[in-house]
């Protein structure tokens, strides 16, 4: 037989732990249910069954996006001048970097000097 002191100290470590972790649980069952209810209305608004899982949905995005790469990238009319004109900006500023840093050592100068 246990001595009552240990089974009080239990008990006392036990309520605290369940006073914690209600909250802990609390909290968890709240974001949940905000997830539930953001994914609710993302499938109403791309349009989609409510009963589509999340799986089937997200799956569905990444072979829409994977297939659009494929095709943007065979066929210029599919292409999405956003991103054209991002990768022309990418390309328009290594060249500059390019060409500032030949300029700086023709000329004997560097950005350090």
């Amino acid at each position: 037989m246990k001595a009552p002191d240990v089974d009080s100290k239990f008990k006392t470590a036990m309520e605290e732990f369940f006073t914690k972790i209600g909250k802990i649980i609390q909290d968890l069952e709240k974001a949940a249910g905000d997830i539930d209810g953001n994914f609710k209305d993302c499938l109403k608004f791309y349009g989609e069954p409510p009963a589509t899982d999340a799986e089937t949905f997200f799956g569905n995005i990444a072979t829409f996006v994977a297939a659009f790469e494929v095709r943007s990238s065979t066929d210029s009319k599919f292409s999405c001048p956003a991103l054209t004109a991002v990768n022309y900006l990418e390309g328009t500023t290594r060249y500059l970097q390019k060409t500032t840093v030949g300029d700086q050592r023709r000329n004997g100068t560097s950005e350090g000097a």
